[in-house]
C-alpha cells in the first residue's frame, strides 16, 4: 500500500502591489492640506494638488471630512484650499459598510475613550467606498494600516510622500 500523499500547502499569496492611482481615486484626510505639515508632506500635497488640477489624478475629500473643516478651529487656509476639491457623496452606510465601520473603529479605538476614533474610521469606510487609496499624516491610522486592510482589503493607507512614490512607480514602468 502506498503511504498517503502529504498535505498540500496551502498557497500563499504574493501580496498585490498598489494600484494605479492615476485610474483610482485618492481620498485625502483635510490635515494633510495644511502648510505645518513638514516641507517633505507639503511638497508633495502641493504636486498631489497639481496632478489633480492637470486631471492626472483623482483626489476626493470624504463628505465626512467636511463636519471637520465646518469646526471653528480648522485653519482658514486649510478651509480654503479645500474649496478646489471635490467632496464624495454622501449615503447612509449600507448593513454591510456599517459593519466595517465598526471593525474599523474597533481596530483604531484601541485603548482610547468610546468613540473617540468614530469619524476616522467612517473617512476609512467612505475611502474604500469611493477610492482604492487614503491619504494621511495621522499616526494612528498609519500604525494601524495592515490591520485596517484585513478589514477593507481594496484600501490602501498611505502618507503624499507614498501616494507620489505609487504614482511615479507606475508612470515609469507605463503599467
Amino acid at each position: 500500500m502506498d503511504p498517503p500523499d502529504p498535505p498540500a500547502q496551502p498557497r500563499r499569496r504574493k501580496p498585490s502591489p498598489p494600484p494605479d492611482p492615476r485610474y483610482h481615486p485618492a481620498l485625502i484626510d483635510a490635515h494633510i492640506l495644511d502648510r505645518s505639515i513638514g516641507a517633505a508632506n507639503v511638497a508633495a500635497v502641493e504636486r498631489i494638488l497639481e496632478l489633480t488640477r492637470s486631471t492626472q489624478l483623482m483626489v476626493l475629500l470624504p463628505c465626512s471630512v467636511k463636519h471637520e473643516l465646518d469646526r471653528p478651529e480648522t485653519p482658514a487656509d486649510v478651509r480654503r484650499r479645500a474649496t478646489d476639491l471635490i467632496y464624495s457623496l454622501k449615503l447612509d452606510l449600507t448593513p454591510g459598510e456599517a459593519r466595517l465601520h465598526r471593525e474599523a473603529r474597533a481596530i483604531l479605538q484601541g485603548n482610547a475613550k468610546p468613540g473617540k476614533h468614530a469619524m476616522d474610521a467612517f473617512h476609512l469606510v467612505e475611502a474604500a467606498k469611493w477610492g482604492s487609496f487614503f491619504v494621511t499624516l495621522d499616526g494612528r491610522i498609519i500604525k494601524k494600516a495592515a490591520e485596517i486592510r484585513a478589514v477593507l482589503p481594496g484600501l490602501w493607507i498611505v502618507n503624499p510622500v507614498e501616494l507620489l512614490a505609487i504614482f511615479d512607480q507606475h508612470g515609469a514602468t507605463g503599467a
